[in-house]
């Protein structure tokens, strides 16, 4: 079979505004504190960059939020298990 590509990546990320992606980042890190009852920063690194993979926002991502530790304080809690946890 073969597919025709329709929009590209470019176009894909020219649409999302800034807000979108930040929630985005947010509902990423909430969904793997979730399924694993908190997350470790390792965890929540690997989730960000296996989506930003296949989003094709990887770069976009990094230059972004090469820091999580802002939105991690601001969104979650770190507890004395060395996870973060949903406030």
């Amino acid at each position: 079979m073969n597919f025709r590509k329709t929009r590209g990546l470019r176009t894909i990320r020219k649409a999302l505004p800034q807000a979108d992606v930040a929630n985005a980042v947010i509902a990423a890190i909430r969904a793997i504190v979730q399924q694993h009852d908190g997350a470790t920063i390792e965890q929540i690194n690997d989730t960000l960059v296996i989506r930003g993979l296949g989003t094709g926002m990887l770069g976009t991502l990094s230059k972004e939020y090469s820091d999580l530790m802002p939105v991690l304080r601001k969104n979650f809690i770190f507890k004395d298990d060395g996870r973060w946890h949903l406030k």
